[in-house]
């Protein structure tokens, strides 16, 4: 451990004093490289001490908080983004601790301080409305009927829904997909593939499928509700289509 301490810390001098003798414009270049290369020594060091495994377990249980953090940044850069953008279409006038763009359909206006973003609707039924204070599913039908002609107005609501209403967009898209499996009617092909058996298959195979599915997904062992009376309907159609080949 001493001497992997030792490597890094000659390492760390070593880069900061070449470091330093650069002309400006390699220095980003160099100290790329340099990381790299203290990032092998550390590497090297670890396999002669035989620590190489303690720092897989290190790595594997940092993952999750790299992940969140990929995700905090990507959400960052998201953000970063639609500021510049609304900074390029700030209206005069407007305080400089706020930006605000309007479009054909939306005044919006985001607070440099709080990073919270609001916008008030300019045409149609919720017209001289606050985004904060519709619903999610007045925003989502304005998102829904926003045409393709005005592309800002589409892009600022997109981006309002994703940082402002992340959960209750998320829930209102999963809701709308299974209203959709629901109301979508199952063919006896499609039954048969979710069940995994053949569209001829007799009864207590249909039965012994629909089983064994359902105890892996089962709502009460933490599975999903929605897929469950997916199971339940392709169980239903192939009996029926059973029931009427015999009958």
């Amino acid at each position: 451990m001493r001497i992997l301490l030792i490597l890094g810390l000659l390492a760390l001098l070593w880069i900061g004093w070449k470091y330093r003798r650069l002309p400006p414009h390699l220095k980003q270049q160099w100290l790329k490289k340099g990381l790299i290369a203290l990032a092998v020594t550390i590497l090297l060091g670890l396999v002669i001490t035989g620590r190489i495994h303690g720092l897989f377990a290190i790595l594997a249980a940092l993952l999750p908080f790299a992940r969140r953090l990929g995700a905090l940044l990507g959400s960052w850069q998201q953000m970063k983004q639609v500021v510049d953008w609304l900074k390029r279409r700030q209206q005069p006038g407007v305080s400089s601790s706020q930006s605000e763009v309007t479009t054909e359909r939306l005044r919006m206006i985001l607070d440099h301080t709080s990073g919270t973003i609001d916008g008030t609707v300019l045409t149609g039924r919720y017209a001289q409305q606050l985004l904060s204070k519709l619903s999610i599913e007045a925003i989502a039908e304005l998102y829904n009927t926003c045409p393709e002609s005005d592309k800002d107005s589409c892009q600022l609501l997109e981006t309002y829904l994703r940082k402002m209403r992340h959960d209750e967009w998320q829930a209102y898209q999963q809701q709308e997909e299974q209203k959709q499996g629901f109301q979508a009617e199952m063919s006896i092909d499609e039954a048969a593939q979710i069940l995994g058996v053949s569209v001829s298959a007799s009864r207590t195979e249909i039965m012994n499928a629909h089983r064994h599915l359902m105890h892996n997904i089962h709502p009460d062992k933490g599975g999903s509700s929605y897929l469950a009376s997916k199971l339940n309907q392709a169980r239903d159609i192939l009996l029926k289509h059973l029931s009427s080949k015999t009958a």
